[in-house]
């Protein structure tokens, strides 16, 4: 059965930390005289819970302001002093939180056993682009003010976070590959490019993924109007065996120390690339951690997974055991979408034991190849930005951390030439914001 302390988070998490059990009773009608009650349906009660029977019925139910629910039914009943909803908020919540579908259900994967977003659950119902949880705070937060609260609901971002996946610090070509690569961008895409043959000669200095310089100085704006509200964070890879994931090995190449170096006296956090064999294996997580702290000289408490790889829900469980405290992995891959249904960073929340974990799990919003890549979205410039625009006021509206994945080898990836430029549209835009 669920836990007062899961209840009482979700209610707090509601209600925007505002003491959430102090306005929300959750159960019958008639039986508490706090402002909003919010009345318990089956769905912690049943026999069927952990299986795939509690699946929703599409089309959702729909209270008031077209608000789609889950569980309960699409009734309120407004008193004087008093508000009941017999849509049940917190299982609804609950569900959309813990990833009740991917824990329990048999959902629909790609060829990396990725869930899928278009053919998930939230996109079947129609709910895959809205933060619906943030959706009922908002709800539950404008009653309050409907009762003489004084509750107000913020409308600014509340964080945001720039963050950079170094898979590759550089491209480990051969002879071959580095003169069919010029080639390539010589006869496609029109320009000299001689970096793959100088890289594949052991000479660094010009070297395409080595776009550090410039994403300093465009994250460094954010900062300058931000403030403390941003971070830009790094994510390096600990594997010891390069694979093929497009996993590279290079944190025990001396080559690789001068960008790390550089790095850390840019980045605000530096965190750990799990693996794609880690998102797989847990165990490996432990060994890629401690190369990473190695290179880096410190310990770290943030993690994403390459190729936003876990295989399951419980796989949190390998950072909590290596004191990982913050996770970037939750989006997917092959569309933009909320896999929390939320905007906001959010505890970890265990459908399987109901423990509210101190795990922070932040929503991933925009990954540069969900939006590029031809296999996924595939956007050109004006669509791809007026998308990105489009999350962020979504994300502006709720008081969302924002969080933005942007590899340091696509700026100069000539397939993706729209990528610079955009990324700077996008950076003047977030700073008009505040």
């Amino acid at each position: 059965m669920i836990t007062l302390e899961c209840i009482n988070y979700i209610k707090n998490f509601l209600t925007d930390g505002n003491n959430g059990d102090r306005y929300i009773h959750y159960g019958k009608p008639n039986e508490s005289n706090k402002p909003v009650i919010i009345v318990e349906s089956d769905f912690f009660k049943s026999e069927f819970y952990g299986t795939e029977h509690l699946i929703p019925t599409i089309p959702l139910k729909q209270l008031e302001y077209e608000l789609p629910i889950l569980f309960g039914e699409a009734v309120i009943e407004r008193k004087k002093n008093q508000v009941v909803i017999y849509a049940d908020l917190i299982a609804s919540s609950f569900f959309l939180l813990s990833r009740y579908d991917e824990a329990f259900c048999n959902i629909e994967r790609d060829k990396y056993a990725r869930p899928i977003g278009k053919t998930s659950f939230k996109a079947k119902a129609s709910i895959l682009n809205r933060p619906l949880v943030d959706e009922y705070r908002e709800y539950i937060l404008t009653e309050l003010q409907r009762l003489g609260y004084n509750i107000k609901i913020k409308r600014k971002l509340n964080h945001i976070y720039m963050t950079h996946d170094v898979d590759h610090p550089w491209k480990n070509y051969t002879k071959i590959d580095a003169l069919k690569t010029c080639i390539k961008d010589f006869l496609i895409y029109h320009r000299i490019n001689l970096s793959p043959i100088c890289n594949a000669m052991g000479n660094y200095k010009r070297n395409n993924c080595d776009t550090f310089d410039w994403l300093f100085e465009q994250d460094a704006k954010i900062k300058t109007v931000y403030g403390q509200k941003e971070d830009d964070v790094y994510f390096f890879i600990g594997l010891n065996t390069s694979s093929s994931t497009m996993t590279m090995r290079y944190w025990d190449d001396p080559k690789a120390l001068r960008y790390v170096e550089r790095i850390q006296k840019h980045a605000s956090i530096c965190g750990v690339h799990a693996s794609y064999e880690a998102g797989v294996q847990g165990e490996l997580l432990k060994k890629e951690k401690e190369n990473v702290e190695t290179i880096l000289g410190r310990s770290v408490h943030c993690n994403r997974n390459h190729f936003l790889m876990s295989v399951s829900v419980d796989w949190l469980t390998y950072l909590e055991k290596e004191n990982i405290t913050e996770d970037f992995t939750m989006g997917y891959a092959d569309c933009i979408g909320f896999r929390l249904s939320t905007c906001r960073s959010v505890k970890w929340i265990d459908p399987m034991t109901f423990d509210v974990h101190d795990l922070v799990l932040h929503p991933l919003s925009v990954m540069d190849s969900t939006i590029i890549e031809p296999q996924y979205l595939g956007l050109e410039r004006d669509e791809g930005i007026s998308y990105i625009k489009n999350i962020i006021d979504i994300y502006e509206k709720y008081n969302g951390d924002f969080s933005f994945l942007l590899h340091n080898d696509v700026p100069a990836d000539a397939r993706y030439c729209w990528c610079k430029k955009g990324y700077e549209e996008v950076i003047e835009y977030l700073c008009t914001l505040l």
